[in-house]
């Protein structure tokens, strides 16, 4: 059953309680569509007044049961008699759509499931394959040199001339260009990618070594790497320690704090 969330506020259940003067009575619609769940219907031809009222319990109310529910539209009377619970089955499509699958036997078991595929006779096991693979040699047969084949020759006879393609640059080509990139950067901010490798470099616990404080603010900003030894030195002295005197669990971003006062100290 689906009760809507501002049920208690809809026109219609305060249209009720002006009705009857009883701020109570529209938990008799909450009992009726109770009723309907429990009956999987909402039409009801052979019910009478005193039957909806006793369902309701709607008790000693004024005006009658079946007048106050008609007349704030949660009710409609049948013909040419009963009555019926407006819009429940609209309300609860879903709910009646199930119970009727439920009564056709619900759905179909895997045997009688018309869209299977029908066996192919195939073997869908992983079975080993057995025969020579394509480029499996016998120790009776022997291949012939690739370098023989006609497409594999120049036109003069001449096998082709593999031309040594660009070697990948080395580590020291490209601490050059990091370097080379570095000093483009203004004298202000960070760029946007030594910004990206920054932040890639995630915090770690313990000390760091002197070479890894000089490798941290040289990508920090340009001209930070002048402070890594002074850095380095003074956490030496006070042991890696923070304010509150516990273990730095985030040097890089002490290391870049440092980096910058000491150079806003210089007026530059």
């Amino acid at each position: 059953m689906i009760v809507q969330p501002d049920f208690c506020e809809h026109w219609k259940t305060r249209l009720l309680v002006e009705i009857t003067g009883d701020e109570s009575a529209p938990m008799a619609v909450l009992r009726l569509w109770a009723h309907c769940q429990h009956s999987r219907r909402c039409q009801f031809p052979d019910m009478t007044p005193p039957q909806l009222a006793s369902i309701c319990r709607w008790g000693s109310r004024k005006p009658a049961c079946h007048a106050a529910l008609v007349k704030a539209g949660f009710v409609e009377k049948l013909t040419p008699t009963g009555f019926m619970a407006h819009q429940w089955d609209e309300h609860n499509a879903q709910l009646l759509q199930k119970w009727r699958a439920g009564e056709k036997g619900g759905r179909p078991p895997l045997a009688e499931n018309p869209n299977k595929t029908e066996d192919s006779g195939k073997p869908t096991d992983n079975r080993p394959i057995t025969g020579t693979k394509p480029d499996q040699i016998r120790s009776d047969q022997t291949r012939s040199d690739r370098s023989e084949r006609p497409d594999q020759t120049r036109p003069d006879g001449q096998p082709p001339s593999h031309a040594p393609g660009p070697s990948p640059p080395s580590p020291l080509e490209d601490s050059d260009r990091m370097d080379s990139k570095d000093q483009s950067f203004g004298s202000g901010g960070l760029d946007g990618l030594v910004a990206t490798l920054a932040k890639k470099m995630t915090p770690r616990i313990g000390t760091p070594t002197r070479e890894e404080v000089h490798q941290y603010l040289r990508l920090a900003f340009n001209g930070a790497e002048q402070y890594a030894d002074p850095f380095y030195d003074a956490m030496e002295k006070q042991h890696w320690l923070d304010r509150n005197r516990k273990p730095l669990t985030n040097w890089q971003s002490m290391a870049k704090s440092y980096a910058s006062k000491a150079y806003l100290s210089q007026g530059r």
